[in-house]
């Protein structure tokens, strides 16, 4: 069953759906999807998949959908990219492929974009500095980046709590018509818990809207269960409220190119003052997991590469580019 209304693209998906006007054959997909097209991007939503990342990755290899190459090569050539969201995930992936625990209510997306300038750390926390300023502007909720790829909150009554992360991906894209072009391409993985906090040791945005305290002042944010975002309506979050899901996913689309282009023009250096105030943990003694070892210090912010700096007990400072962070006297996660 098909159904056309306006740009969208819905389609009942039972083992064969049509992309692009291409008879593709599905494997483990039972679900329904809505495709619309945006000037400089792509969304295909899905009630259900086993990982957006994962996903994201059978469209690149050619290993999902017979034509994929060719149409990611031709959107990739017209500086377009491809965004899949999904409702749920039953196998989310997170930071070094642990699971990342995905129910209904939350935002699960990957994104599929050229790469000009290959750093995977330093475009992960481009893309955590994107999150930051659309929550922030738009939502009037103020995170914090935690190395690498975390997205904290914390407020005089909270202490930090995790409210998404980051994950970005390189992978090569080959020419359908020629294997012997290929391009690279980024798979940008950002998963935000928007109505549901799913562990203990986090938090939604819809909790930290509850409380008029915790907003810097924001419009347009607040739902009903409709999930269609209302002009003007703010103030407490009633327990029937929901976020538009959809409406932050296209604000992160739309706003992606433009942080992009400043990192391939400028490098990360651009954002490093923006990275190091919003930094969690500064001035905090931490201890920085890299592979067995463990190295203490305290975390003075970013160098200009977007290293992380630790400064020991002499003084002395080391920048480091990897490892996983946390503070010395907490037990919190260590993701």
């Amino acid at each position: 069953m098909q159904i056309y209304t306006n740009n969208c693209l819905c389609i009942k998906i039972c083992k064969l759906y049509h992309f692009y006007d291409k008879s593709i054959e599905m494997n483990d997909i039972n679900t329904e999807i809505t495709k619309t097209d945006y000037d400089n991007f792509s969304i295909l939503h899905f009630q259900e998949l086993s990982s957006t990342q994962a996903f994201a990755k059978e469209i690149i290899h050619g290993d999902l959908l017979h034509y994929s190459n060719d149409l990611l090569f031709k959107l990739m050539n017209e500086n377009k990219f491809l965004t899949i969201i999904s409702d749920t995930q039953n196998s989310g992936v997170g930071q070094y492929g642990r699971s990342w625990v995905s129910p209904h209510g939350n935002l699960y997306m990957s994104c599929i974009v050229k790469l000009d300038k290959c750093d995977v750390i330093n475009l992960t926390q481009v893309f955590a500095l994107l999150v930051h300023d659309i929550l922030l502007n738009d939502y009037g909720i103020l995170i914090q980046i935690k190395w690498i790829n975390d997205i904290l909150y914390s407020s005089k009554q909270i202490n930090s709590k995790k409210m998404g992360g980051i994950i970005c991906e390189v992978c090569k894209l080959k020419d359908g018509k020629d294997m012997l072009q290929s391009k690279d391409v980024l798979i940008v993985g950002i998963g935000i818990n928007i109505n549901v906090a799913t562990a203990d040791n986090s938090i939604c945005m819809r909790d930290i809207l509850k409380d008029t305290d915790n907003m810097i002042g924001q419009t347009n944010i607040i739902d009903k269960v409709s999930m269609v975002s209302k002009d003007g309506m703010h103030g407490k979050v009633n327990s029937g409220d929901q976020i538009n899901i959809v409406g932050l996913a296209e604000k992160i689309c739309h706003k992606l190119p433009k942080y992009l282009d400043q990192y391939y023009v400028g490098g990360i250096e651009v954002f490093i003052d923006k990275l190091n105030s919003n930094a969690a943990y500064i001035n905090e003694n931490v201890i920085l997991y890299i592979r067995e070892s463990e190295i203490k210090g305290i975390f003075k912010g970013y160098d200009k590469n977007g290293m992380i700096i630790l400064e020991y007990g002499n003084g002395v400072r080391e920048s480091f580019h990897e490892g996983r962070m946390r503070l010395a006297d907490s037990s919190d996660y260590i993701l």
